[in-house]
């Protein structure tokens, strides 16, 4: 891995994360919520709890995949 790539997978890394904060913010002012969801980053996966589902949100080949499922279909 090159200090390049490596810069850029930190910057997408940072934009994601600031990404995921903002669902997280407005689903709490939305719903008047102090916890409404947790996130975690799984591999090179980056992981939106919200309740029983989950929203992953991936770099994978420079395209961003959006998927929602519940995690009882996760594995």
């Amino acid at each position: 891995m090159n200090l390049l790539h490596t810069a850029e997978f930190y910057l997408m890394s940072k934009l994601i994360f600031s990404f995921l904060m903002a669902i997280v913010i407005t689903l709490s002012l939305r719903y008047k919520l102090s916890t409404v969801a947790t996130y975690s980053l799984v591999g090179g996966l980056f992981v939106l709890y919200i309740g029983s589902e989950y929203l992953v949100v991936s770099d994978l080949n420079r395209r961003h995949d959006l998927k929602i499922a519940t995690l009882t279909n996760w594995r």
